[in-house]
Formats: structure tokens, sequence, C-alpha cells
């Protein structure tokens, strides 16, 4: 017995001995052009004399650092000294850092660097434009690692309630608000979204594969457009090429999950994977929902994933998949006790409402490098969400005791009072282009194409009768009062509705710190047949290189009606003027949002 005591204090006493170390790697590119930057030299700001420079393919790895938060300090003769913040390390995995240098002028007399905490890369706009990294989003304190609920602390953007994600910038709705993910264009990245809301309460994109978020509260450039409030562009980064397999293991209130990550072909091309499963729902299995002291467990799980194979030096294809399945079942209490009616036998109805969400998006991208000129992206992808909302009333014979009790309840009939069923999908082509042929002149162009894949939508709201007690006496003083049902039906087909657009921005320095930016886009919707073309200008001036700027920015914004089934349920809606919609159906039916 004393033997095996004092081997597991001495396998203890070993491991706390122990120093856990982890890895840095990371790849540096220009800015503008995207093309890769070699002999770049990083410093650990924290560590002296500990760092590496980048390779010829603009690569780099610091190995064997003690886990914890370190800065990196990249610099190079033509480029501006960037400092990088926040680089997590942790035991047995690699942090991946993409730095992003840009050109500076070097004048014979002599160089002055200084860092930059702030990077403006790929600026959505030059006002109202901030860029958050993966460990911001990982450590944001009550951002639970969702994205959205980081980005609600920047000014200018609101939330209703602290149950939900939503964005409400400058006082526009959640729907007005722009979400990219890699190129691609998605209604909403959240669990129990619906057709007018892209907001929900858990976020479906998983912190830990995010490189960045950039997010413009307003004058943004012609690249974005048929939104009017905010622009949030994603981008995922690619998995660690440097292994063949790694993996990270843990739970938070986003839920329960694994991330596996490595490289394959000689390192030519690497992938990334992460799956989650509800926190609550998985706690309900093993101990039960009462433990929890739950009425209602929400039931989701999400799927990410992303493939990126280098074609040659200057063409890589890369791969993206989210998918997400969620559902929650509100179920009445017949037994709920009410104070203002005792000693009653009364009848009444007991709802309950299931809602499924699924949502996908897939696509595929072509990033192709002109050298120093400039680069392209070519993108297919394809995305959908199904909704399904039933909302059931079962009338219920309840007998009441002296505090309002409920002694004894029957029920006497079951009906479906409303549903919501739609099953709405869309295919993109989408292309974007930067070229820097002249050296003033930053040059983007592009455009897209958007038509429906497969649209349906089944709206149903059941006759109803509707009478008041208003004195609460049991005594109704109004009698019964018809409400006739409502039905809306929409089917399109592959092609029925479409949307497309095409943009040109040119930013150029007339003088040494003044930029202008001058911009236009056209946006179309073959299903209302309206056309929009919105000029955009901004203006930007150093008025203390390189760290105060004096900016402004022009342009009109457009927003078409967010889906083909908005038009249509609006044009019925104003046939049906006067209808009544209770409560519990405007949450899920709102014809004028």
């Amino acid at each position: 017995m004393k033997t095996l005591v004092l081997f597991l204090l001495t396998a203890f006493t070993t491991c706390l001995s122990q120093t856990f170390k982890g890895d840095i790697i990371g790849k540096v590119v220009d800015v503008r052009t995207q093309e890769t930057i070699p002999l770049v030299n990083i410093l650990v700001r924290e560590k002296e004399r500990v760092g590496g420079a980048s390779d010829l393919e603009g690569n780099f790895s610091i190995r064997g650092l003690e886990v914890g938060t370190y800065t990196l300090q990249a610099s190079a003769i033509g480029y501006q000294t960037k400092v990088v913040t926040n680089v997590v390390i942790t035991t047995g995995r690699a942090t991946q850092v993409l730095v992003k240098l840009e050109e500076t002028a070097i004048e014979l007399q002599g160089l002055t660097v200084q860092a930059s905490y702030f990077s403006r890369a790929q600026q959505l706009s030059p006002i109202s434009s901030n860029i958050v990294d993966r460990s911001e989003i990982l450590r944001s304190p009550g951002g639970v690692q969702d994205v959205q609920r980081v980005v609600q602390n920047l000014p200018g953007v609101a939330s209703s309630t602290d149950n939900i994600n939503e964005l409400i910038v400058r006082g526009g709705a959640s729907y007005e608000n722009l979400t990219i993910m890699d190129h691609m264009e998605i209604p909403s990245i959240n669990h129990y979204s619906n057709q007018f809301n892209s907001a929900g309460p858990i976020n479906m994109v998983n912190a830990d594969m995010i490189e960045d978020a950039r997010f413009s509260s307003g004058g943004f450039s012609a690249q974005y457009g048929d939104k009017s409030s905010s622009v949030l562009d994603l981008s995922v980064r690619e998995g660690d090429r440097t292994r063949g397999l790694s993996s990270k293991t843990g739970f938070n209130m986003a839920g329960i999950g694994t991330l596996v990550e490595g490289g394959f072909a000689e390192s030519r091309g690497s992938y990334i994977l992460s799956g989650r499963n509800s926190l609550l729902e998985v706690l309900d299995k093993i101990v039960g929902m009462s433990s929890i002291s739950m009425t209602a467990i929400p039931r989701y799980w999400d799927l990410q994933a992303k493939v990126v194979y280098d074609l040659s030096s200057t063409q890589k294809l890369l791969f993206n998949v989210l998918y997400g399945d969620s559902r929650i079942s509100f179920a009445g209490d017949p037994k709920e006790q009410d104070e203002l009616r005792k000693n009653v036998i009364d009848s009444s109805s007991v709802e309950s409402l299931s809602p499924v969400t699924k949502q996908f998006a897939v696509g595929t991208s072509l990033k192709s490098l002109w050298g120093k000129s400039g680069y392209s992206v070519l993108t297919l992808y394809a995305n959908g969400t199904k909704n399904d909302i039933d909302v059931w009333e079962n009338f219920t014979r309840r007998v009441r005791g002296p505090e309002g009790e409920v002694l004894a309840h029957s029920m006497l009939n079951r009906r479906k009072v409303f549903h919501n069923h739609s099953d709405e999908s869309f295919v993109a082509a989408k292309f974007e282009a930067f070229s820097q042929f002249f050296p003033q002149h930053e040059l983007s162009f592009g455009g897209q194409v958007q038509t429906a894949l497969g649209w349906e939508n089944d709206i149903y709201v059941a006759p109803d009768t509707s009478r008041f007690d208003l004195n609460r006496d049991s005594i109704f003083e109004i009698g019964s009062v018809p409400v006739p049902s409502w039905v809306f039906k929409q089917k399109m087909s592959f092609g029925d509705a479409s949307k497309y657009f095409l943009f040109i921005s040119d930013k150029f320095q007339p003088l040494p710190r003044l930029s202008l930016t001058l911009g236009l886009r056209y946006d179309h919707f073959t299903y209302s047949g309206h056309g929009s073309l919105a000029p955009r200008a901004s203006v930007s001036y150093q008025l203390i290189p390189p760290t105060t700027l004096l900016t402004a920015a022009f342009g009109r914004y457009y927003q078409i009606l967010q889906r083909p089934a908005e038009y249509r349920i609006q044009q019925e809606a104003r046939r049906h003027v006067g209808r009544p919609l209770c409560s519990r159906h405007r949450a899920h039916f709102r014809p004028g949002a």
C-alpha cells in the first residue's frame, strides 16, 4: 500500500513539474494583393531573442513556447511593422496566425517604423469599421464565444434582450444586416432563427474556426449591398498543415463538441472540422430534465468544415460547409395555478409550440493570385433554410380550488391553430477581383448571380371564436366574435426568382495623406422587377500619420425584400387589412416585416 501511495505521489509531482508547451505557425501576406512575403522577421515580444522568419512561401513557425498569451512583431523592409496581440498558446496544439503587412514608402534619409495594434486591413469602409480576431472572440467577457454577441459591444450596435444575439444597428431590424462567411452570403448563422429574424440564442459557427471577423456599421463600400444597416464578414481559418491530426474537445454554453484539424498531400492541403451538440440536451440525457429545472430543453447540433488545397503556387481551392439542426418543444401546463379564478370550473386552451429549423450552406472557391498586381476569388455556393413551426391548442376542462389551484383536469379536444412550413434555398455564383495595376490606384470589381433552387411556403391560421370576460367574473360581457381562417401558399422552382449585382470601386491617393474611394453598385431583383443604382464615395485624411485618420463617407443604400415570400405575403396581407392576428401568431408571421 505504501509503495502504491509513493508511486502515485511521484507521478503526480512529475506531472506538476512538467512545462506545458505549444507552437505558433503562420503565414505572412501582402494585405492588398494577398501575395506571400518571404524573409519577414517575427519576434515574440515577451521572450528575448525568440522568434523566426518567413520562408520563400511566407510560412513561419515558432516552436516550444510555454502556455500563455504572447505578442508578435512582424517587420520587413518595404512594409509597415505589424504587432499581433492576444496570441494564445495551448498545450500540444499549434496556434495559427495570419499576418497581413502593408507596404510603406522607404526614404533614403532614414526609415522610421511604428507598430500598429489595430489592423485596418481589407476594410469594409473607412468609417465605423472594426476587425475582431479569434482570440478576442474566445476571450471576450460575456460573449460566450459567439461572434455576434462580441459585435454587440461595438459602438453603434444594440440588442433587445440578453437571450438573443440580434444586431440592431442604428435602429435597423436584425434582417437588415448582411452576413458573409468566406465569400458566401448567409441569411443566418444562428440556431432557432426564423424567416424574418437572422438572430438566435446560439451561434452555429464555432469561434475556434474563425480567423477574424470584419464588421462595419455604416458607410461600407460598393462591394457590399442589399442590406442597409451593417456588414459582418467572417473568415474561416485553415487547418494545421504541420500535423497529420490534432484535436480539441470541450464544452461551454454553446455546446459540447470536438474540433479536429490537420494537413494532407505533403502539406499541400489542410482540413478542419467541428461538430457540436447542445450541452443541455446531453445533461438531460444524463440527469433528466427535472434535475436541471427546465420545462423545455433546446436540442440542436451543428457541423462546420473547411478543406483547402493548393493547386499551384498561385491557385488555391477552398471548400466550406455549415449545417445546423435545432428544435425545441414548449408544452403548456394544464395544472397551472390562477389565483384570479378561484373555486370555478372553466374550459380554456393550453397551447403547445414545436419549432424545428434546419439550415445549410455549402460552397467552393477558387482563389487566384496575380503576382504583385492583385488576386481574384470565384465562388459557387448554395444555401437553404427549412422551418417547421406548429402550434396546437388543447381545449381543457379544469376544476379549480380555493387558491386557484387545479384539482382535476381533462382534455376535451385538440386542434392545430397555426403552422408555418417553409423550405427555401438558393444557389449563387460570385466573382470578386482586386488589382493594383497602377501604384496610386486600388481597383476592385465583381458581381454575383443568385437564383432560387427550391422555394415553398405554407402558412395556416385556424378560424377562431373570441369571447371576452372583462372583469374576470366568469361572465362573458362580449359574446362570440368569429375570426375566419387564413391560408398562404407559394411554390417556386429553379430560376423563378433571381437577384444579381455588379460593383466597381477605385481607391486612389491624389495627395500623400489624402485617400479617395469612389464606387458604383447595381442590384436587381427579377421577382419584383426592381433595380437600384447606388453610388458610393469616401474620403480619408491622415492628420497624424499613421495613427490618426479623419474619415467621411457618402452613399445610397438599398435593400430589396428579404425573400420572395415576403413580397407575396405583403400583397396578400394588404387584401386582409383588419384581419386580427393574436400575439402567438405575430411572433412567427409578420406580413409588415
